[in-house]
């Protein structure tokens, strides 16, 4: 019976969980600049350096700027953050053109990646409903004493959040969105098994399977 109403109350706030994102008053979106998506599935010979641009899209309510978090503490061995900037602004007809603060590493996070505007003093336009504005970027190198553009195989994940009192989102009206109202989405750094490797494990297997074979056929 425990089971049961663990499983239902698990389904209750699985269904919350969807009606909120649906409803959500800004999303921060984690895109890598190689990619143009939440994901890098390549060859890491191909991506010595990774960047990952941070966004953030207004909601319903628009927003008038943000100041995040990114998150790697999960993969702090196998990457380091090696820069880390706020957006320079395009122009005069840039939105929210104004950082706050400059961004800074605090162990495996990388805060106050920011920019705002001043829309009651005619300082940058804020965002209307949807619009989109890239906060800033960090960009990643690989930790292997060997060769710091090789980590073991594996899929390495970056989040972005806004825990800390410092950080926040506003909306149109500059109030800051509570953070249940926020959708913060994952960027994903997937590195295959070396194709040489993968190659010589397949051959080994080869040899076994036919050694196996002509033991059998000697013994017979």
């Amino acid at each position: 019976m425990r089971n049961v109403v663990a499983i239902a109350a698990g389904s209750v706030m699985a269904l919350a969980g969807f009606a909120g994102a649906a409803h959500a008053s800004a999303t921060i979106d984690l895109i890598w600049d190689a990619t143009g998506t939440e994901e890098i599935n390549d060859d890491v010979d191909e991506i010595v350096a990774p960047t990952l641009n941070v966004i953030l899209k207004a909601g319903p309510a628009g927003s008038q700027g943000a100041a995040v978090s990114v998150d790697f503490s999960g993969i702090a061995d196998k990457l380091q953050s090696i820069g880390y900037a706020n957006s320079i602004p395009g122009g005069s007809d840039t939105p929210l053109p104004i950082a706050l603060n400059t961004p800074l590493l605090n162990g495996s996070r990388v805060e106050l990646i920011n920019a705002f505007c001043f829309c009651d003093f005619d300082i940058g336009t804020g965002l209307a409903a949807g619009e989109s504005y890239q906060l800033g970027t960090v960009t990643f190198g690989f930790v292997d004493l060997d060769d710091p553009r090789r980590p073991t195989d594996g899929v390495y994940e970056v989040w972005s959040d806004v825990e800390f009192a410092s950080d926040g989102v506003l909306d149109g009206d500059a109030n800051v969105i509570p953070e249940e109202q926020l959708t913060f989405n994952t960027a994903f750094l997937t590195i295959p098994e070396p194709a040489g490797l993968a190659s010589l494990e397949a051959g080994i297997a080869l040899l076994a399977l036919l050694h196996r074979r002509r033991r059998h056929r000697v013994e017979r």
